[in-house]
């Protein structure tokens, strides 16, 4: 098997194992065909969000209670690390508004799983390698600075602030 396919049914497994109110649940998976014979596209399926990313649902909704906001994104980073897993790509295009305006986590593609109470990962549901992964401008210094940074809890709190921030989530 591919480390691709690996990969990605590293991140199927690990999505499809979550259920909570902040987390975008999974729904299933699909194959769309394309021009070139015996060729697919393949696409994970999840719920429409039609209120879009929670930056950009703060720009339609500027009094919205960012507040309440906060806390939803901080309930399912709870949930997260409570079963051992980092998310490890915390950022405002993968925060969601669900239609009743709360948010819920997406993109679990560098999620990793933990060994309870060790710090360290697991090589199942390992969907990245020890190469820098994310989005730079919300990785915590030690996994910039360090080729051997592990994402961990520690660097998805400091990836929240950074969306605290960026996504001006709490200043109108």
């Amino acid at each position: 098997m591919t480390d691709a396919i690996q990969k990605l049914r590293d991140e199927l497994s690990l999505w499809h194992s979550l259920e909570h109110n902040n987390i975008l649940s999974f729904k299933g998976v699909c194959f769309f065909p394309t021009a070139l014979p015996d060729e697919s596209v393949f696409s994970m399926v999840s719920p429409w969000m039609k209120n879009g990313t929670i930056k950009e649902y703060i720009k339609r909704y500027p009094k919205i209670d960012r507040i309440c906001l906060l806390h939803g994104i901080i309930n399912g980073l709870k949930y997260l690390h409570g079963k051992n897993i980092v998310h490890a790509d915390l950022k405002g295009a993968n925060i969601f508004i669900t239609d009743d305006g709360h948010p819920v986590l997406a993109d679990f593609g560098l999620s990793k799983l933990m060994e309870a109470g060790t710090g360290f990962f697991t090589d199942s549901f390992t969907s990245s390698t020890t190469n820098l992964k994310g989005t730079a401008r919300f990785m915590a210094p030690e996994l910039v600075q360090n080729e051997r940074g592990k994402p961990s809890r520690e660097t998805d709190i400091w990836a929240f602030g950074c969306v605290i921030l960026v996504s001006r989530i709490p200043f109108p």
